[in-house]
């Protein structure tokens, strides 16, 4: 277990951060807010339930709004812009592997996120991910992505098994003129490895 997760409770899976504080019991009654409780349901239904799950987050750039706050109200054509910036993040740097497009859209939060593409490209060669849900609200972009690769590299400590695995991340972003300050991902490791180990 890594440092930054907490054991499982009798609810299920926690939302885990070292950034701001959320939890799925807020969100000011915003579609995100009621994305991320469905969401939250949907993980506690599925195999899941009993296995850790990392919840990697970077603290904002910007003070930490209280639970429950709306964020800045920004124009549609700026939200359809940061809908956009998820899709090419995930096209450039996640299925190819161009890097140089994580620091143009990143930020500060560029090296953390950049380490983790790497990570999942370098256990799984042909690593692909398929966007299945993409929303914004105001200045927040959340998206449920599946992620699909064959085991050829070291994946959490795990030797390569030759295996064909898939597993999804569920992200949340926040914007700032174009460049993510705020990133939540809750990444399903734990199936990676079940799927991995299985006998």
């Amino acid at each position: 277990m890594h440092a930054d997760q907490e054991p499982l409770g009798a609810r299920g899976p926690e939302l885990h951060n070292i950034g701001p504080a959320w939890d799925a019991n807020t969100g000011g009654g915003s579609r995100i807010g009621e994305i991320l409780r469905r969401r939250e349901t949907h993980f506690k239904s599925t195999r899941l339930l009993g296995a850790s799950i990392a919840l990697a987050s970077i603290a904002p750039l910007h003070p930490v709004r209280r639970p429950g706050m709306i964020s800045s109200v920004v124009s549609s054509a700026e939200t359809e812009a940061n809908k956009a910036n998820i899709r090419r993040y995930v096209d450039e740097a996640l299925n190819r592997g161009i890097l140089e497009v994580i620091d143009e859209t990143r930020g500060e939060l560029a090296q953390h996120a950049k380490e983790k593409v790497v990570a999942w490209r370098t256990a799984f060669p042909d690593f692909h991910t398929t966007i299945e849900t993409l929303v914004a609200e105001d200045d927040w972009v959340a998206y449920n992505v599946l992620h699909e690769g064959t085991h050829e590299g070291e994946f959490e400590g795990v030797a390569p098994t030759g295996r064909r695995v898939a597993f999804r991340t569920m992200v949340f972003n926040r914007f700032a003129d174009g460049i993510v300050v705020e990133n939540w991902g809750l990444h399903d490791h734990a199936s990676v490895l079940e799927q991995l180990l299985a006998e």
